[in-house]
């Protein structure tokens, strides 16, 4: 989705297509939540795990598309838009 929208797509389109995905994030955790209820406690604890690491990659993800947007006109554009 976010490379479909990268190519030839304004600062607030970017910005959009970011904040879509986050969206849709924050959605599917909170339906894991609660499905993931009746399941034993080992299953929850990765679960939270997964609940981690999708952060920190939409955290990671933010920085990029920040970078990315910072130099879109720029020499450095290429590096990151990669």
């Amino acid at each position: 989705m976010l490379q479909r929208a990268w190519c030839g797509a304004e600062a607030a389109g970017l910005l959009a297509a970011v904040r879509a995905v986050g969206h849709d994030l924050r959605e599917l955790c909170a339906t894991v939540d609660k499905v993931v209820v009746p399941f034993p406690q080992h299953a929850q604890r990765e679960v939270e795990m997964a609940h981690q690491v999708l952060s920190k990659d939409m955290a990671a993800l933010v920085e990029a598309m920040r970078l990315a947007i910072q130099y879109h006109n720029t020499t450095l554009h290429h590096d990151y838009t990669k």
